[in-house]
Parts: C-alpha cells; structure tokens; sequence
C-alpha cells in the first residue's frame, strides 16, 4: 500500500509542474469542441444530405446517399476534420506531459503552436494509415476506457441492430475488435514517437512495437488496471454524493421542495462528474501510457526525446498584466462561479 501511496504521490509531482496549463487547454478545447466544432461537422453532413434530397439516413436511404459523388467530398472533410480535431488534442496532451518529464513549464500558447505543427502532418502520405487508427481502431478498441468525442462518432443505431439481430453476425463484429484491438495494442507508443521524434506513423508503429517487446500483456494490465482505477473512482464520487444528498435531505422536513433539491443536487453531480470525463479522461490515459514509454525507454537504455529548447522566449499569458490583475481577484471569480452554478 506504501508503495502505491509513493507511486500516486510521483504521479502528482509529475502533473503539477504543467497542470494548470493542461487545465485551461483541455476546458477551452472542450468547450470550442461542443460548440463550433462539432456543431459545424453536423452541418456539413445535413448539407451533404440535402444536396441529395434526403432528410436523414436509413437502411433504404443509405445506399442513394453514399452512390453520390459530392457526398464522399463531404466525408473527406468531416473525416479530415475530426482526425485533426482528435489529433491536434492527443498531440497537446503528449507534448503537455513530456515538458513536465523535463522540468519546462510549457506557456498555453506554445503548446497550442506545437501541437497544430505535428498534427498537421497528419495530411503527409506515410501518415494516412493513422486516420483509421485515429477514428476507428482506437474508439472501437479503447470505448470503455477513453471518454468524450471519440467514442461519439460511431457506426449508425440501424446497422449496429442489424448486426446484433443475427447471432452470427454478433459474434463475428465482436471477435473481429478483440482481435484488432489485441493486435493494435503494439502501437500503443506510436503516437509518442510521432509526437516527439517526428517520426512517420509507418515508423512510429515499428519502433513502438520494438519498445514494447515482450511487455505487452503487462502493459496491457497497467492500462486496464490503471483505467478501471479511474472508473471506480468516477463512480465512487458519483455514488458518495448522492449518497450524502440523500442524507441530508432525510434530516430535513420531508416535502416537494426539499425532494426537488435532493433530484437537483444528484443530477448536478453527475454532470459535474460527466464533464470531468469529458474534459480529462484523455490526458489521464496518456499520461499511463507516457508513464510506461519513459519507463520502457530507460529501461532499454534508449534516448528519452531531448527538452524542448524554444520555451524561454515564449509568450505567457501569466505574465499580462490583465492576467496578473484577474490572479489577485481569483476569489471573487471562483465564488461569482459558484453562485452562477448554484
């Protein structure tokens, strides 16, 4: 227990140095996500469906709206889209995680400039494959332990019934992800090796594989374990505030309103606890999977990606003025916030 005690105690120690900056990174990100970007993907794909007349897609209407010509323009630009949305995000959170491995504090606006520089490479031939890793094996493979957008584009309910109607056809979907997800386990690392040695995905995919070695089941055991960790915690959190609502509530006089406010602070927590998921059950799995790649690579001896070395001179938004001001009133900030959620 002591040592798990040591180890979360390192983990911490580990976060601090760059969380504020992952914080408002992630908050931000999130936040532009659920209300521009995502709303602008729908409303390329409800343009693709009406240049063909249609109003929404079905198992007749399926097959006239993919025959189209300008519909596979349009999923070009949604599939571009999210993978430079899930990339660019995935990218800032390793980049986050490794100038805290170094001792840097990375300014906001120099992580956002680094991460748009390496997900933009996305678009380069040898880097293709990493849509589909991206966009489906990742979401397919990792549903249950990676939260928030990626697990939200996913196959149509109508086929997924289909599939699930017709025995066969289940257990054939279902034995066909473990297997892809098994197997594509060895490319766990290939996104540090992106991130942080410029490699292609071809190149990130072998190196990987070779860092891993013969560690993969207990690698996949940390990360199951370290992932099921943060679920039971979510719902421990879940389960003790609504736990503590409800007793509150019984020492108060038994009536509507107090009722009312029990149902209120119950589902308040939940969406509490939701966008906590939301916002941060990515940078939680990356920084396991960025825990054991440094591990793996001192371990083999290998060179740890160098420092970053153009941190000194970035711009800081700490060191505004105007930021200053808003740090000396944070108080009055954080208790407005409390009464506009109240």
């Amino acid at each position: 227990m002591k040592k798990i005690f040591l180890y979360l105690k390192y983990i911490f120690s580990f976060l601090k140095l760059n969380f504020g900056t992952i914080l408002v990174f992630e908050l931000l990100y999130k936040l532009s996500m659920a209300a521009i970007f995502k709303p602008v993907l729908k409303g390329i794909l409800k343009i693709a469906l009406r240049v063909q007349g249609l109003n929404f897609l079905s198992d007749e209407t399926i097959g006239i709206f993919l025959k189209a010509p300008s519909t596979w323009i349009f999923l070009i630009i949604i599939i571009l889209g999210i993978t430079f949305f899930t990339l660019f995000d995935i990218c800032c959170i390793i980049i986050c995680i490794h100038a805290s491995c170094c001792n840097q504090q990375i300014p906001l606006l120099a992580l956002i400039d680094k991460g748009f520089k390496t997900a933009v490479r996305v678009i380069y031939p040898k880097n293709l494959l990493m849509i589909l890793y991206l966009l489906i094996i990742i979401p397919m493979t990792h549903a249950i332990i990676i939260s928030g957008y990626m697990t939200e584009f996913s196959i149509p309910d109508f086929i997924m019934e289909y599939i699930f109607s017709h025995v066969w056809l289940a257990i054939l979907y279902v034995g066909f992800w473990i297997y892809i997800g098994l197997r594509s386990f060895h490319w766990i690392y290939s996104l540090h090796y992106f991130c942080l040695e410029g490699c292609d995905f071809k190149q990130a995919r072998r190196k990987s594989w070779l860092l891993q070695g013969k560690n993969y089941w207990w690698d996949m055991i940390a990360v199951v374990v370290w992932n099921g960790a943060l679920i039971a915690a979510y719902y421990g959190v879940i389960m003790f505030g609504a736990w503590l609502v409800s007793k509150v509530n019984s020492v108060l006089p038994t009536n509507d309103l107090f009722s009312s406010l029990t149902l209120s602070g119950i589902s308040l927590l939940l969406n509490v606890a939701g966008v906590f998921i939301f916002c941060f059950g990515l940078p939680l799995f990356f920084l396991c999977v960025s825990l054991l790649f440094y591990y793996h690579k001192s371990r083999k001896g290998e060179e740890i990606p160098p420092e970053f070395d153009d941190l000194e001179g970035a711009y800081r938004l700490t060191q505004t003025s105007w930021a200053k001001k808003l740090y000396r009133i944070r108080k009055r900030i954080i208790a407005g916030c409390i009464l506009v959620v109240i």
